[in-house]
């Protein structure tokens, strides 16, 4: 029969718990970074009511969103697959409500910028001439989503590309990006959608759904808008939104990679006894 010292089965204990406060604060400090690298997040942590009024300068943003016809519901949007936990409520409307972000972007300059976010068409007729967009605005727009003809969609100063595909009224995660040159070099805008049990990349793909007009359109920019199309009976909801400067920032999940580098050192730590 085995008989363990005490003070040996203390020295166990305390390691044991020496190792879970590791994790934990690896999970906190590593999530805590990667949101850092983010422009701004939206989850529409709001009452239920009219969206225009409500926020704070929080999350990135500089101010609460104002105009358009759109109400937050209780809820999050959902979607098999999707990379992050849903919080708070979603945005439902038409319209243009545009809310400014601190960190300016500068399409004058050599960036990548990248905006990911979940949208739900609803009361949509088969083919109808509707839009639902997420937009960067400045004297100019870059913008991503859902058109006319049930497409996915980007706009690139004036020049559209559009790409049949976007017929289902369930939740669609979209991912863009806005690749930003130096004057007189046109900028380039892409889009990939992902719909519920889709595989999502951890790395950025190179299969993008939509890849946008070339068009030069330098300017500051510190505007998001949520443009909907007014007819009757048609809306879109939002949710989760987020902007950043990389993939990971928008797609990759802040904890995943706190926790598998946690794991990797308990791993380590194991080997060592």
């Amino acid at each position: 029969m085995l008989v363990l010292k005490p003070f040996l089965v203390k020295e166990r204990i305390v390691k044991k718990n020496l190792v879970l406060v590791l994790v934990l604060v690896l999970i906190d400090v590593l999530g805590t970074a990667a949101r850092a690298d983010l422009i701004c997040y939206e989850g529409f942590e709001y009452s239920t009511g009219s969206l225009a009024g409500q926020g704070t300068s929080v999350d990135g943003w500089s101010g609460a969103w104002s105009g358009g016809n759109y109400n937050v519901q209780a809820g999050s949007l959902t979607m098999d697959g999707m990379p992050f936990a849903s919080v708070g409520g979603s945005a439902v409307g038409t319209g243009n409500a545009n809310r400014t972000f601190s960190t300016a972007i500068d399409t004058s300059q050599e960036g990548a910028y990248y905006i990911s976010f979940l949208l739900q068409r609803s009361g949509w007729a088969a083919g109808a001439s509707e839009f639902a967009y997420a937009e960067l605005l400045w004297n100019a727009k870059a913008d991503w989503g859902v058109s006319s003809g049930e497409a996915y969609n980007t706009t690139n100063i004036g020049s559209s590309v559009l790409v049949a595909g976007a017929g289902t009224t369930d939740p669609i995660f979209i991912v863009g990006k806005l690749l930003t040159n130096t004057s007189g070099t046109p900028d380039q805008i892409f889009l990939k959608a992902y719909t519920s049990g889709d595989s999502i990349e951890f790395s950025e793909t190179s299969d993008w759904t939509v890849i946008g007009g070339t068009e030069d359109g330098d300017g500051i920019n510190t505007v998001l808008r949520l443009a909907t199309g007014t007819t009757v009976g048609y809306t879109a909801a939002y949710d989760e939104i987020r902007i950043g400067t990389e993939w990971s920032d928008v797609v990759v999940p802040e904890p995943a990679t706190g926790v598998l580098l946690a794991v990797g050192m308990i791993s380590l730590l194991k080997r060592r006894k």
